[in-house]
This record gives C-alpha cells, sequence and structure tokens, in this order.
C-alpha cells in the first residue's frame, strides 16, 4: 500500500504539477469511458450496417461526434432511424429530423453531464487564471470569433479548459475554419448558458443547433469566396 502511494504520488508530481486534485479529475474522467462487453455486444447487434449513417446523422443534428462512451445506449435507435429512413418508411424531412432529435438530445445530454453544473467552481477558476498563458487568450479569442461576442466565464470556464487540453496537443486545432472542436465548444457554451438561466431540464430539452450553427458557416465561407 505504502509503494502504491509513492508511485501514485510521483505520477501526481511528474504528470500533474503536484496536483493531486487534476490528478482525481482526470482518473474520474478515464472512468467515463469504461464501457462494458454487454454495452458494446448489445450495441453491435442492431442494425451494425447503419452504424455509418446513424454517426452522420448525429454530426449533422448535434455538430461534433461525442466519445463512444455516449453514443452507446442511443445509437441503436438512431440506426434504427436510419434504416427506416433508408426502406421508406420515414418520408417526411421534418419527420425525420423531429425523430433524429429525439434520440440525440440524450447524447448530447450525457456529453454535457462534466460541466452540468449552476455553482462556480472556485479552485477550477483559480486554476483558470494561473494558467492562462500560453493559450488562454488564443482560446478566447476563437470563441470571440465564433461566438460573435466575447463568451461570459461562467458559461464557457470549462469549454476554455478543454480547448486548452487540446491545443497542447494540436497546435493549429483552432486556427483554420470550424472544426469539430469548434462546435463542441459552442453547443456546451449554448447548453451551459440555458442550464445558469433556466436550469437543467430546460437545457436537456433545449433544441440541437449543429446543423443550423454548420449551415451558419458555411454560408458565411461561401460567402468570403464570391
Amino acid at each position: 500500500m505504502i509503494e502504491d502511494d509513492k508511485y501514485r504520488q510521483r505520477i501526481i508530481d511528474s504528470d500533474f504539477g503536484g496536483d493531486a486534485e487534476k490528478y482525481e479529475q482526470s482518473i474520474i474522467q478515464e472512468n467515463r469511458y469504461v464501457v462494458s462487453w454487454r454495452e458494446l455486444t448489445e450495441t453491435a447487434e442492431v442494425h451494425p450496417e447503419m452504424s455509418k449513417y446513424a454517426h452522420a446523422a448525429i454530426r449533422v443534428m448535434l455538430g461534433y461526434l461525442p466519445h463512444q462512451e455516449c453514443l452507446l445506449k442511443f445509437e441503436p435507435a438512431i440506426r434504427a432511424v436510419a434504416y427506416l429512413a433508408k426502406m421508406g418508411s420515414i418520408e417526411d424531412n421534418g419527420a425525420l429530423y423531429a425523430t433524429l432529435e429525439d434520440h440525440i438530445k440524450p447524447i448530447r445530454n450525457a456529453d454535457m453531464v462534466p460541466i452540468a453544473y449552476r455553482h462556480l467552481d472556485e479552485k477550477k477558476l483559480k486554476y483558470y487564471y494561473d494558467t492562462f498563458h500560453p493559450y488562454g487568450q488564443i482560446i478566447r479569442d476563437r470563441l470571440t470569433y465564433l461566438l460573435g461576442n466575447e463568451p461570459r466565464l461562467e458559461q464557457s470556464l470549462d469549454v476554455e479548459l478543454n480547448m486548452r487540453e487540446h491545443i497542447k496537443s494540436d497546435l493549429n486545432a483552432f486556427s483554420g475554419k470550424v472544426a469539430a472542436a469548434d462546435m463542441k465548444a459552442l453547443v456546451a457554451i449554448r447548453y451551459k448558458e440555458i442550464l445558469l438561466n433556466e436550469g437543467l431540464d430546460a437545457a436537456n430539452n433545449s433544441p440541437l443547433i449543429g446543423r443550423f450553427l454548420r449551415a451558419s458557416f458555411e454560408r458565411e465561407e461561401a460567402e468570403k469566396n464570391i
């Protein structure tokens, strides 16, 4: 046990700058993505040939494709919807979008669980300012560009911290055209805004904005090229 504690402390010191809380949070985050073999098997059995269509639908409606752990419980139903649409059972686009929205909202909500709190975490806020350089302003500028205005920190705190981690491994992640990581950030900020103003139920029931955001950015990009 003592050896385990020593090993744990070495990891905290070497990989997390001595921050034990950050280490614990990383363990919690990793555990979110632990799924059972039974879940994987059950998911694979429902129209597996429709998986790519289901993923495409999620990308369109949500704006990005969440981690597999968020998809497992809900993807089979979306595959079934895609199958029905392919077979001609859902002919009206409005009905198709409405059906997809009903099934994809829970995926969005599952992906938003880590930010679904209303109090401002003072320790997280301190960490935000302590580690602002070198990427903090780059991320703030990117969000301001995407939103058209500077985000309120209570809405974007978690998003900015996640984007900073992303940019550490890819310095060009937020420098070009709008990508999936940008879309996830915008979805999260909108979700958090509704959560803070109206509560969790309102946030969970709020419309998906992915396809509208993407259409807006694509239109803006097209206008630049005229």
